[in-house]
């Protein structure tokens, strides 16, 4: 289907007529004029059942609109990857997803002003120094990478100061999951839990975000 409707495809209909000489009208809603030739009718019912509550959601939805307004390309690809995180997928690709959002939204940040002239002192005086020419370029990769902040201490940290301690804890706990996984394979086929719990504390953070962010415009 390519409708969130009961409409079956274009292609679907199109290889059916040719295969079997046989043309699908769907979605029709009202009157419908055909040829004087055999037709069938037949419907097809599907029932689901909501656990949440519906006024929660809407109470959810009246709340999230003021805060999308100020949204920037940052805080909008964070929220697509919690969005994503809800597919059909494997528990540690919704890990990894959200975690990665998480990342997206608190950024590296890069150091003071000073750290960042005494670290391109470090770069220039590196050219007088003896060796290789090798070791030289690992170095320089070396400082260029310490000009921004450690990923986890970046979002640790911004957890901590809109969430509280304990989820900035909780976080780091998800992130040595993540590597675990990530860099060594191991935990595979146990995060299921995991997975729920860190889309559950990236909602709360980019809410919070956008919270702080709606403040600080409105009182700017």
């Amino acid at each position: 289907m390519d409708r969130p409707t009961s409409r079956f495809s274009t292609e679907l209909k199109e290889q059916i007529e040719k295969a079997h000489c046989v043309a699908i009208r769907d979605d029709v809603h009202g009157l419908d004029v055909f040829e004087d030739i055999e037709v069938r009718i037949f419907r097809v019912d599907a029932e689901g059942i909501v656990q949440a509550s519906l006024d929660m959601f809407i109470d959810s939805i009246r709340d999230l609109l003021p805060l999308a307004v100020h949204m920037d390309e940052k805080e909008r690809l964070c929220c697509q990857l919690i969005n994503d995180s809800l597919f059909p997928a494997t528990s540690e690709a919704t890990l990894i997803v959200v975690m990665t959002a998480i990342e997206i939204l608190c950024g590296t940040p890069q150091r003071s002003e000073p750290v960042l002239e005494m670290l391109s002192h470090l770069r220039t005086e590196l050219d007088a120094m003896e060796g290789s020419e090798a070791d030289k370029g690992e170095v320089r990769d070396i400082l260029e990478r310490a000009r921004s902040r450690s990923i986890r201490r970046s979002c640790t940290q911004r957890i901590k100061a809109l969430l509280g301690p304990e989820n900035a804890k909780q976080f780091g706990a998800l992130y040595n999951i993540r590597s675990r996984f990530a860099h060594g394979g191991r935990g595979r086929a146990n995060l299921s839990d995991e997975g729920f719990r860190a889309r559950e504390l990236a909602i709360n953070l980019i809410l919070a975000h956008l919270r702080e962010k709606k403040t600080a415009h409105e009182g700017g």
